[in-house]
C-alpha cells in the first residue's frame, strides 16, 4: 500500500470514529433523563428489595403471633397479616359450629370452624339484659387487655344477637393439668413450681394491667379459680373468662350473693352491711396462690427437699396471712417462686 493509500485510510477510520462518537454523545443526552441501564438495574433492585421486605411469612406458632398485631385485629397461627376483629355478616357467614363444648343457662359454647381454624363459638341460650352485659364485659375486657399472650385472643364479636368468637385451646382449663401432666416424660418438680410462677406472674399482670387494678371475681372456690383460666400448648396460662374481670372491691357484690368458704379471702367473709370500712384490694388474690400452686404440685410437693418445701411453705404462709396488707404482691411472689427454682 502506498503512503496516499494509508493517509486516506486513516482520515476515513478517524471521520467513522469521530460519526460515531458524536452519536453516542447524543443518544446519552437525550435519553438518560428518561432512562438508563443504570435506573432500570436500580429499579429492579428496589423493588426486590421492598418485596422482600414487605413480605411476611405466616405466624407458626400462637406466641410468635400475638404481639405483632394491634388495635382492632387478630392473628392466629398460619395467618401472614393481621386482620380485623369478624362482625355480625363474617361470623354467620364463614363460622360453623361442629361440637358443643360447653353449655350454661345463659349461654352455649361450640367449638367452630372459621377458614380452616378452630375457634370458640359463644351463643346465648336465653336473650336478656344479665346475659348481655356478661357478654359485653367478656368482650370489652378482651379487647382492652388483646394482642397479650396470657389473655384469650378476641377473634369477633357480633352486638346485635350477642355471639362472641375466641380462640381455641385444646388442652381446656387449669383444673385439667394433673391429667394432662399425667406420664408426660417431661413432668417434674421443677416444672409443677414453673407453673406456680405462671400464675403469679399472670395475677401480677392483671394486678398492673393497662386498665387499671383487675381481679377474676367469679373464683368462691379452688374449682371457681381454676376454670377461669386456661392453658396453652407450651403450658402458658391464660385469663379466659373475663365477664367478671373487675376492681378488686367490686367483687364484694359477687361475693355477697354467694356462699363463702375457707377458700374465701378473711376480709371477704367477714364484709357485711354493718361492717363496710374492711379494704377489699388485690390481695384477695394472693390470698389463693397457695391453694392454686399445692394442686398444680400435686404428689410432687412432698417429693421435693425438706429445704425447698420448708421455703414455699413460709411464702405459702405468708400469702394466707389474715391481714391483706402484709401478704406479698403477686410480683414478690413471682420472685420468691424463681428462688425456689434456683434451688432445684
Amino acid at each position: 500500500m502506498t503512503a496516499k493509500s494509508e493517509m486516506r485510510v486513516k482520515k476515513t477510520l478517524m471521520t467513522i470514529l469521530m460519526v460515531g462518537a458524536v452519536l453516542l454523545v447524543c443518544s446519552i443526552s437525550v435519553f438518560t433523563p428518561y432512562l438508563s441501564f443504570g435506573h432500570i438495574l436500580n429499579g429492579y433492585t428496589n423493588i426486590h428489595t421492598r418485596t422482600a421486605k414487605n413480605k411476611k411469612e405466616a405466624c407458626s406458632s400462637q406466641k410468635e403471633c400475638i404481639g405483632s398485631c394491634s388495635g382492632n385485629n387478630f392473628i392466629m397461627p398460619g395467618m401472614a397479616a393481621c386482620q380485623a376483629y369478624l362482625n355480625c355478616s363474617q361470623i354467620h357467614s364463614d363460622i360453623t359450629a361442629t361440637t358443643r363444648i360447653g353449655n350454661g343457662y345463659f349461654k352455649t359454647i361450640w367449638l367452630g370452624k372459621w377458614l380452616g381454624q378452630d375457634v370458640v363459638y359463644t351463643r346465648p341460650t336465653i336473650h336478656n339484659e344479665y346475659y348481655k352485659s356478661s357478654v359485653t364485659a367478656d368482650y370489652e375486657n378482651m379487647k382492652s387487655l388483646a394482642h397479650n399472650y396470657q389473655v384469650t385472643q378476641l377473634i369477633g364479636f357480633c352486638e346485635e344477637d350477642d355471639t362472641l368468637v375466641t380462640e381455641y385451646f385444646p388442652l381446656k382449663d387449669l383444673s385439667k393439668i394433673n391429667q394432662l401432666l399425667q406420664n408426660e416424660i417431661f413432668d417434674s418438680s421443677a416444672f409443677r413450681i414453673n407453673m406456680c410462677l405462671k400464675y403469679a406472674k399472670l395475677l401480677d399482670f392483671l394486678h398492673n394491667s393497662p386498665i387499671g387494678t383487675r381481679s377474676l371475681c367469679d373464683t368462691k372456690t379452688l374449682r371457681n379459680t381454676l376454670s377461669q383460666y386456661t392453658l396453652r400448648d407450651d403450658f402458658a396460662i391464660v385469663a379466659n373468662d373475663l365477664d367478671l374481670l373487675l376492681q378488686p372491691n367490686q367483687c364484694i357484690k359477687i361475693y355477697q350473693k354467694r356462699v363463702t368458704t375457707i377458700f374465701t379471702p378473711p376480709e371477704m367473709r367477714n364484709y357485711t352491711h354493718f361492717n363496710t370500712n374492711i379494704p377489699i384490694d388485690e390481695k384477695i388474690d394472693i390470698w389463693k396462690i397457695p391453694d392454686v400452686c399445692d394442686f398444680m404440685l400435686g404428689d410432687f410437693k412432698i417429693q421435693l427437699p425438706h429445704s425447698t418445701q420448708k421455703v414455699i411453705n413460709g411464702l405459702h404462709g405468708s400469702c394466707k396471712n389474715e391481714r391483706p396488707d402484709l401478704r406479698p404482691s403477686a410480683r414478690n411472689v413471682s420472685h420468691q417462686y424463681e428462688s425456689v427454682l434456683e434451688m432445684l
